[in-house]
C-alpha cells in the first residue's frame, strides 16, 4: 500500500494555490517563474499540447490578449503528493481576437464568458509545474462568446 506524504500534499497544493493567485494578477513573467522548463500545457482548444517554456508564454500572452480580465476562482482543491486536482471557475470578457491553432481567429465580441472546469497539476520536487492539464465544456465557451450573432 502507498501512502500519501502529507508534507508533499500540502506544498503541492500550495504551489498550485499561488499559480493560480500568480495568474489572476496577469504577470506572464511571474507566471513563468513557477513552471518547470519542461512545461506540458493541455486544454480543449488545443489538439496536441503545449509544450516547454517559450510555446507557454505565447499561448498565456495571447489568450491574454483575448480576454484580458480572465480570472481563475479556487472552488476545490486535492493533492496527493506531486498531484494536485482543482475544481475552477473561469471568467473573462472578450475583448481582442481569440487565436487558436488550426482555426480562423475569432474576433472580440465583448461578451462576458463563464464556466466550470477542472485542473490538474503535476508539481516537481523543486515546486515548479511540470504539467498543466484543464477540461471544460469548450463548446459552451464557444456559444457564450457567440461570435455569430
Amino acid at each position: 500500500m502507498v501512502t500519501a506524504d502529507k508534507k508533499t500534499d500540502s506544498s503541492s497544493a500550495e504551489v498550485v494555490r499561488s499559480f493560480i493567485a500568480t495568474w489572476n494578477t496577469h504577470d506572464t513573467s511571474a507566471i513563468l517563474d513557477l513552471l518547470d522548463p519542461d512545461i506540458v500545457f493541455r486544454s480543449p482548444l488545443f489538439s496536441s499540447p503545449v509544450r516547454g517554456l517559450e510555446a507557454r508564454k505565447g499561448e498565456i500572452e495571447t489568450f491574454l490578449m483575448s480576454m484580458p480580465d480572465f480570472q481563475f476562482k479556487l472552488i476545490d482543491i486535492a493533492a496527493a503528493g506531486d498531484f494536485v486536482a482543482t475544481e475552477l471557475v473561469g471568467s473573462g470578457t472578450s475583448t481582442g481576437p481569440a487565436k487558436l491553432p488550426g482555426r480562423d481567429p475569432i474576433p472580440p465580441t465583448g461578451r462576458h464568458v463563464e464556466f466550470g472546469m477542472a485542473g490538474f497539476f503535476r508539481v516537481t520536487a523543486k515546486g515548479k509545474i511540470a504539467e498543466e492539464r484543464y477540461y471544460y465544456d469548450w463548446m459552451a465557451l464557444i456559444q457564450q462568446l457567440n461570435p455569430a450573432s
